[in-house]
């Protein structure tokens, strides 16, 4: 099992995280993780 996290926080102003779960099978990766791929602020 593999994971891939891409971070990028600016303290005091925002941040932003981006994480996929995969399990590498001999047919291909398969990602464990349900969420939405969209992209959402909160204020």
């Amino acid at each position: 099992m593999g994971g891939l996290t891409a971070s990028v926080f600016r303290p005091g102003h925002y941040g932003v995280r981006v994480e996929d779960i995969v399990v590498c099978e001999p047919s291909g990766g398969r990602k464990l993780n349900e969420h939405p791929v969209a992209m959402v602020a909160n204020e």
